[in-house]
Order: structure tokens, then sequence, then C-alpha cells
């Protein structure tokens, strides 16, 4: 491996701790950091990549490129990228704001990030090196969120009173980033060796450190009280079950797992019938879920309507991205005010909506385009049924974007959420639909 393709690897590989960066000096210290971070370590892979391939010394395998998954993403890039061209703002639309750093410029630097991914990690090795960076990067942001509030660690402290938001900012990142650090930490534990036979049983071994991440990461999602990723997870876990019972081989097994599905679903019904209980409540943690209700997402339903009005009067390419505090303020739904209520919300520059976001931002044909990637994801899957290792590890493939999109339902993608999601597109690209030689390589 020549030095430019290591150090274009070693900028690859680093990018994902831009979720670490937390910068005091600006305006919006958990924002401004890292996309600038990232970006930067985005360009600089690129360069030392193109270097590699202008002098020889890397040949580029094209075929992971025209793979479904590949060309879904790359048509929505595509779309996202017009629509900032025929912007109500196209400056802003291209280019971001300050507070935001989205916008043209940055799902550009995601796309290079995916494309850098699928011509430099050529193997299953090379993918779970990587991996392991999202793990280290996932883990920093815990160990941020314990640090918060002592000297130099800007955020609150670590509370069980307090919702865990790391070095995110907003729990509600912290909620969605942590679904798919216990994605990722799954998925090493299942396709880890088990070691040596004297390490088989140990709690030192691979898959048991794996295991105890997934656990933490886990923890962590419960600890950031996020109502939209609890859904988003529960569907993930529903889904797991259900591709299990309908295809693992023995029937007392697919037993077993119809029944786990069946409390599960008898669990969260005695959960929702007993959620206004006192006990529930007052539960630490526990008690927030239990205000997921119509009349508590009241502002952003209202943001909604906005949104269509949005939709509706620039149905094909939108208002373009970071326009939408525009259509927002032109379709204003009066009940955002209320001079009763001190925290009453009257400004929402998302819809709070993944859909509802890309369909008022990037219109019809950019919500499409976005669809239509998870569309092309599963057609991947189901191609070949021997792609992407065993059942289990198929089961959580095909889990994992049911857990985004509901998760995304009620609210929107930040660059955490971003790296997250391409990454796991760009594993999903390389695991999905191969022949199973190609799985070992």
């Amino acid at each position: 491996m020549s030095t430019s393709v290591k150090f274009s690897r070693f900028f690859l590989f680093l990018a994902p701790f831009a979720v670490f960066i937390v910068s005091p000096a600006t305006l919006f210290p958990f924002i401004v950091g890292k996309y600038a971070f990232f970006r930067l370590c985005v360009d600089l892979a690129l360069i030392f990549f193109v270097w590699a391939w202008a002098s020889g010394k890397i040949q580029v395998h094209w075929k992971q490129l025209k793979k479904p998954l590949a060309i879904g993403v790359a048509i929505w890039v595509a779309v996202f990228l017009i629509a900032s061209i025929f912007a109500y703002d196209p400056w802003a639309a291209f280019w971001g704001n300050f507070e935001r750093g989205e916008g043209g410029v940055q799902l550009l630097h995601l796309f290079i990030f995916f494309f850098l991914l699928t011509v430099l990690l050529r193997n299953k090795e090379d993918w779970k090196k990587m991996l392991k960076f999202m793990l280290g990067a996932a883990a920093t942001v815990v160990v941020y969120g314990l640090l918060a509030g002592t000297a130099g660690f800007i955020g609150p402290s670590f509370a069980l009173s307090t919702r865990f938001q790391g070095s995110l900012g907003n729990p509600d990142y912290t909620g969605q980033f942590m679904i798919f650090a216990v994605f990722f930490s799954l998925y090493l534990m299942l396709n880890a060796s088990p070691g040596s036979s004297n390490t088989k049983y140990s709690i030192l071994n691979t898959r048991s450190r794996y295991g105890f991440l997934a656990i933490l990461f886990f923890v962590v999602f419960i600890l950031s009280e996020t109502r939209g990723a609890f859904l988003g997870f529960a569907a993930g876990a529903a889904m797991v079950l259900v591709y299990l019972a309908f295809t693992w081989p023995k029937k007392r097994t697919k037993a077993v797992f119809i029944g786990v599905l069946a409390l599960l679903v008898i669990g969260l019904g005695v959960f929702i019938d007993f959620r206004h209980s006192s006990f529930i409540k007052n539960l630490p943690v526990v008690g927030r879920f239990a205000d997921i209700s119509v009349q508590s997402g009241a502002a952003r339903i209202w943001t909604w309507g906005s949104a269509l009005k949005g939709i509706e009067a620039r149905p094909l390419l939108g208002w373009g991205p970071e326009n939408f505090s525009v259509l927002f303020d032109k379709y204003f739904d009066t009940r955002h005010f209320d001079p009763t209520n001190p925290s009453s919300q009257t400004w929402f520059d998302r819809a709070h909506s993944v859909f509802f976001d890309y369909g008022s931002e990037t219109g019809l044909l950019g919500l499409a385009a976005y669809l239509g990637m998870f569309v092309l994801y599963y057609v991947q899957f189901f191609k070949k049924k021997e792609g992407g290792g065993n059942l289990v590890t198929r089961a959580l493939f095909f889990a994992m974007p049911i857990a985004y999109l509901v998760t995304g339902a009620t609210l929107f993608d930040v660059l955490p959420m971003y790296i997250s999601l391409f990454v796991f597109l760009g594993l999903s690209n390389h695991e999905l639909g191969i022949n199973h030689h190609e799985h070992q390589s």
C-alpha cells in the first residue's frame, strides 16, 4: 500500500471523530467545529486519493459503485444539489449557514466520504477497522458527556435528572446517533472471531468487548430520553424478530422469536395503557417516554402543516436546503404563538421530520430520490440471500433502515447522523447482494 493511500485512509478513519469536536470559541460550539473538522478530513483524504490514483498507486473498482444502493445514493445527492441551485436562496442552500453547517456543500462532502469508503475499503477487515473507529468516536461522545461541566467541557453535568447529550449538544441527536452505535457494535460482535480457546469465555475476548459497548451505547441511548429515537429503536427491534421468525430454519426457534415479539408488543401495550399512572411518570428516565402523545408533539404537527403548504407552493424541487425558515415564516401557524406560555416556540428552521424536511426543501423529486435510495437498499438486500453473513447479521441489516426512518419521522438529520448513515450505507453496499466468495474476501 502506497504512502498516499495510507494517508487517504488515515484521514478517512479520522473523519468520524468530528462528533467529539466542540469549539467553545465559536458562536455554535457543538456544531461549527464538527463540520469544519469533518470537511477538512474528507478534503485531505480526497487529495491523497487523487494523488495515488493519478500516480497509478491505486486502481478503482468501479463495480462497487454500480450496485443499486450506490446508484441510489448518487441520485439522491444529485437531486439535493440541483435543488440547491434552484432554491429560493441558492447561496444559503449550497453553502449552508453558520448555525447548522448543512446544505449542498455538506452533502457533497458526505458523498465524497461515501465514495472514498467504497473505493478504499475493499474487504471485510477494512470495514471492521472503519467500524472500530466509529465505535471509538461514539465512545468519545460518551466520555465528553461524563466530563461535561468540568473545566474545558461545556454542557450540562451528568445526572439521571438531566438528559444525556455528550459532545453532540442536543439529547435528540445523541439518541439518534446511539442507535447506529449499537448496530455497529452488534455487527462487529457477530462477525468477530471468538479468539483462542484460552480466551473464548473470558470477559476480555473480542466479542465480549463489543457486547459491552453495545450495552453501554444502549444505556446512553436510554439516558438521552429521545422519544422519537425510542420509537425507532422499538420498531427496529420488532423488525429483527419478524425477519428471524420468517427466515430461521428451525421451527422451535421460530416459535421463540414469535413469542419474544408477542411479549414486546404486549409490554409496549401495557406501558402505553398505564403511561399516565403516577408510578410510570415518576420513574427516572422512563417518565419522559410515557409522555409520547399528539399533544406533546403539537408544535411539530403545526410545523408539518406549514411544510405541506410549502410543498404545495414549490412541489418539484422545493425551497432549497437551509431555506425552511423562509416557508415557515410565509406559512406561519399562529398557534405557535401563545402569550400565556413563555416556553412556546415561534420559529423553526427545520420541520423536525426527515420526510417533511426533504419534501419541503428538495421537493417531491428530492423526497422520492431519498426514499428511492432505501427502496434500492432492499432491492440489493433481497437480490442474493447469501449476501451479508449469518441470519442475525442480516436481520440487523433488514431492521436498521426501518429504525432510522421511524426515528426520522419526528427528527431531522445533522452531521453526526449523516456520518453514521453514510458509513452504514457504504457498509451495506459492500456487504449486501454479493456472492459468498466475495463476502469472505
